[in-house]
């Protein structure tokens, strides 16, 4: 079977994929990369190619590359360059245990130029750099992972859908006073993700309210806002 042949069968087949296959999500989304693959394995063992085309597929390369780099330069490298400086700042919690959370309700809104809210990754840079436990891990409870997370975690106790949207968690958090009794305790400190300017009173409050002793005090930062103990 030639690779042009597999490039079009793979279109019908992955409308009958399941979407989420053995705690995997977007199962059949990702498989849409073998048909660019196998068509740039087909394009690339045909060489009878007139100089006009040669000529038309070089512009429109060109043209594509400098599209996406022209992109990543209005979108990404504005970004890129302030979340950098959160490499440079100190860190504390040394291996202690935290929470990270959304810092509004304009998550999507604010990275949908993107498609990923870059703040959420900031925040879990937090963590890498200070070498932090985040209580929050998503996915820890997926039948593929051949490790389990141990009980200090909150995947024996909270539902995955909170694990895996921090937004999801957020609201559980600000909406109940057991889910705040059941988590809150744990953590040495929250690391509320986005511009500090954009964490408001009436998210914040509820949480801090019922956090336990010590209190937690806030200190906003460029990309985040760290309340700690």
């Amino acid at each position: 079977m030639s690779w042009a042949a597999t490039a079009l069968l793979f279109i019908p087949v992955l409308c009958f994929l399941p979407s989420d296959l053995n705690g995997s999500h977007f199962f059949a989304d990702r498989l849409v990369i073998f048909v660019w693959l196998a068509a740039l394995a087909a394009a690339s063992g045909y060489q009878q190619l007139s100089r006009g085309s040669v000529v038309v597929l070089a512009v429109f390369a060109i043209a594509m590359t400098a599209f996406v780099l022209s992109m990543g330069q209005v979108y990404l490298r504005p970004v890129s360059l302030q979340l950098s400086q959160l490499e440079s700042q100190p860190v504390e919690h040394r291996s202690q245990a935290g929470l990270l959370l959304p810092a509004d309700d304009q998550v999507d809104d604010f990275g949908a130029p993107l498609a990923f809210y870059p703040a959420m990754w900031a925040g879990t840079s937090y963590f890498r750099r200070s070498g932090s436990v985040l209580l929050n891990t998503p996915w820890m409870d997926l039948p593929i992972l051949p490790l389990g997370a141990r009980t200090a975690l909150l995947t024996a106790t909270v539902p995955p859908a909170q694990l895996e949207d921090y937004q999801v968690l957020r609201e559980a958090l600000m909406a109940s006073s057991s889910a705040r009794d059941n988590i809150l305790p744990r953590a040495a400190f929250i690391l509320f993700a986005g511009p500090g300017d954009r964490l408001s009173q009436a998210v914040i409050g509820p949480i801090l309210q019922s956090a336990g002793k010590p209190q937690l005090a806030c200190a906003p930062a460029s990309w985040y806002v760290l309340c700690q103990r």
